[in-house]
C-alpha cells in the first residue's frame, strides 16, 4: 500500500475535507460545545500485535464518569523500527491499524457507538481520532499530517503525527510522537520536537523549503499545533532522568515511591523546566510509577535501564477553552 497516491486512511466520517457534516444536514457553524470530554492516550506496543490479552477495554473505560466525547489515542512502534520498514512503510502498516481500529470499537461498544474522524500512521507511529456516533454531524474541517525526522539516520523512524478538526465551535489538534532514545540524546529530542511543531499543517518546513500537499494533507498553513482551543500532545517522548545506572541508590526492581519520587525530581519536564518547544503545554500530576522500561510481558523494571517516564499526554487551551 506504501506510495499509492490517494487519501492516507479512510474514516468512517467520509474522505471529504469536513467530514459527514460536508455531505449530510446542515450544521450551525455557531454551535457551542459547553462541555466536551476527550481520553488521549499513549501506547508504545513495541512491535506487538494487539492481543485480547491487553486489557484494552480496561485501559479505555477505566476512568469514572460518563463516556468520553472524543477518543484520540497515540502508538508508537506498531511494527518493528527497522530500515525495511522504515522504507516499506512510510505511510504505516494499514493491516495493524486496521487491527487496532477494530480492537478500539469492541472495546468502546459497551459505552456506545463511536466513529473514526481520521487517521495518520508513518512506519510505526499511529494516530487515530474517534467521536461518539450522536456528535459526528458536528465534526468538520478534519485534516491530518506527518513529520519525519531523521535524527536518528532514518526518515520516518520518529517524529510526529497529527490530526485537527473542529466539534461545532472549538478547534482540537491530536499530535502523537516518537523522540529519539537515548540518555544523553537530549539535544537530538529537542530538535525532533522543534521541527514537528514548526511542521505539522504547515507548507514550509523548519529550513523554509516547500511541502507540498499530497494523500489528503492539506498543508496551507492555516493551522499549528499550538493556535488550537484544545491542542493534546501524546506519546513516547523518551524523557530521561539525569542520572546514570551506576548513580542509582538500589536496583530498579528494588525500587518504591521514595526512590521514584528522587527520580521524578531529575526529569527536567517533571521539576519544572520542559523543552521550550513546550512552552504553554501543561500536564496532569505524573503519580503513576516509570513506564520505561519493563521486562517483556512482566511488571518489572529492566535492570539494565535507568527508570523514566517516557510515555507521556501533554495538553495547552486557548482562551476560548479551560481543561479540568
Amino acid at each position: 500500500e506504501a506510495g499509492k497516491a490517494r487519501h492516507e486512511r479512510r474514516a468512517d466520517l467520509g474522505d471529504l475535507p469536513g467530514g459527514r457534516a460536508a455531505r449530510g444536514r446542515q450544521v450551525d457553524s455557531k454551535a457551542v460545545a459547553s462541555e466536551l470530554s476527550v481520553l488521549v492516550g499513549s501506547w508504545n506496543c513495541g512491535a506487538q500485535r494487539p492481543s485480547a490479552r491487553d486489557g484494552l477495554g480496561r485501559w479505555l473505560r477505566g476512568t469514572a464518569g460518563p463516556p468520553p466525547d472524543v477518543v484520540a489515542l497515540g502508538l508508537q512502534e506498531l511494527v518493528d523500527l527497522n530500515p525495511a520498514n522504515c522504507m516499506m512503510k512510510a505511510g504505516g502498516d494499514f493491516e495493524r491499524e486496521d487491527e487496532f481500529d477494530d480492537c478500539v470499537y469492541e472495546a468502546l461498544r459497551p459505552q456506545g457507538r463511536y466513529l473514526k474522524v481520521r487517521s495518520v500512521g508513518m512506519v510505526g507511529l499511529y494516530l487515530a481520532c474517534f467521536v461518539r456516533e450522536e456528535l459526528a454531524d458536528r465534526v468538520r474541517g478534519a485534516d491530518a499530517d506527518r513529520v519525519r525526522t531523521t535524527t536518528e539516520g532514518l526518515a520516518g523512524k520518529k517524529g510526529a503525527v497529527a490530526v485537527r478538526f473542529e466539534l461545532d465551535d472549538r478547534s482540537l489538534c491530536f499530535v502523537a510522537v516518537h523522540l529519539p532514545s537515548g540518555q544523553e540524546r537530549i539535544e537530538n529530542r529537542s530538535a525532533a520536537l522543534k521541527q514537528a511543531m514548526v511542521e505539522a499543517f504547515s507548507c514550509r518546513n523548519i529550513s523554509g523549503g516547500e511541502r507540498p500537499q499530497k494523500l489528503g494533507f492539506a498543508r496551507e498553513s492555516r493551522h499549528s499545533i499550538d493556535t488550537h482551543d484544545l491542542s493534546f500532545i501524546c506519546g513516547d517522548f523518551n524523557f530521561r532522568p539525569n542520572l546514570s545506572l551506576e548513580e542509582l541508590p538500589r536496583g530498579p526492581a528494588e525500587f518504591g515511591e521514595a526512590e521514584f519520587d528522587f527520580l521524578r525530581g531529575l526529569d527536567a519536564s517533571l521539576s519544572g523546566c520542559p523543552d521550550e518547544a513546550l512552552a504553554g503545554f501543561s500536564e496532569g500530576r505524573v503519580r503513576f510509577p516509570p513506564t520505561y522500561k519493563y521486562q517483556v510481558g512482566e511488571p518489572t523494571l529492566d535492570e539494565r535501564r535507568v527508570p523514566a517516564w517516557t510515555d507521556r499526554v501533554l495538553f495547552r487551551t486557548s482562551g476560548r477553552a479551560s481543561v479540568q
